[in-house]
């Protein structure tokens, strides 16, 4: 059988010196060159994944101190824009730009990334990521996306997303049982996805799981942004044509 192709190689005109930067003797592309590259030629998900990876590397954003986390990834992301500005004519700025757009350097994970991307496919709108959520007696969780929406009566409906490898949960599941319990009694709803969840075909599993916590007043509302519809991956054609029915039932 043939296997999937792990190295991608790219041929582009000389950089500027000071894209450059020597790590163990050899010179490579500097972080933030190297995510506008990936973003121009890259699958959504891998350029997502990695400009996510460099905005957090760069940024470092702890969630406790929110607006200096959020101050510090504007700059480094305004970086990755100002290297696109600089060089209009090169192929591949439009998908850059959609990536941009797309990212949030608060994903602490390839999965958060694939998360935030699903989300936004559905047509929800973008989540807070790594929100924090103190729960009696003053524990403090980040759960990794939280949506919000106001509802007829007044109140506010919650929905807590995690992202974790089935790993995690094997290692931890005291911790992520308590985790979970301290969650629900708050009246949020948690809805807990791994990792075949959100890259299965489709993502059909995926969209149930979310569909099943949103009330029905909202799914009749959510339309999907015609820049988000490029998110649609080869491997994913049922995804945009069928979610409109599972999330509308």
């Amino acid at each position: 059988t043939r296997s999937r192709r792990v190295a991608h190689r790219h041929r582009q005109r000389a950089h500027a010196l000071d894209d450059a930067v020597t790590v163990g003797g050899i010179r490579v592309t500097n972080p933030i060159r190297t995510a506008v590259d990936c973003a121009r030629t890259l699958d959504i998900d891998e350029a997502l994944v990695i400009v996510n990876g460099v905005l957090d590397e760069l940024a470092r954003p702890v969630p406790w101190r929110r607006a200096a986390g959020d101050a510090a990834i504007a700059e480094v992301r305004a970086r990755m824009v100002a290297l696109l500005d600089a060089e209009p004519r090169t192929r591949g700025n439009a998908r850059a730009r959609l990536v941009l757009d797309i990212a949030d350097g608060w994903a602490e994970s390839p999965l958060e990334s694939l998360l935030l991307r699903v989300l936004l496919l559905l047509g929800l709108p973008r989540p807070r990521l790594q929100d924090e959520l103190v729960t009696p007696p003053r524990f403090r969780h980040y759960p990794d996306a939280t949506l919000t929406w106001p509802m007829p009566d007044g109140s506010t409906w919650r929905a807590r997303f995690q992202a974790d490898g089935r790993g995690k949960y094997e290692r931890a599941q005291n911790v992520l049982n308590e985790r979970e319990a301290d969650i629900r009694a708050t009246g949020d709803h948690l809805v807990n996805l791994h990792r075949e969840h959100l890259t299965q075909p489709g993502l059909r599993d995926a969209t149930e799981l979310i569909a099943s916590v949103v009330p029905p007043h909202i799914r009749a509302t959510l339309t999907v942004a015609d820049r988000y519809r490029t998110l649609r991956e080869r491997r994913d054609p049922l995804f945009v044509d069928s979610f409109p029915e599972i999330l509308r039932c």
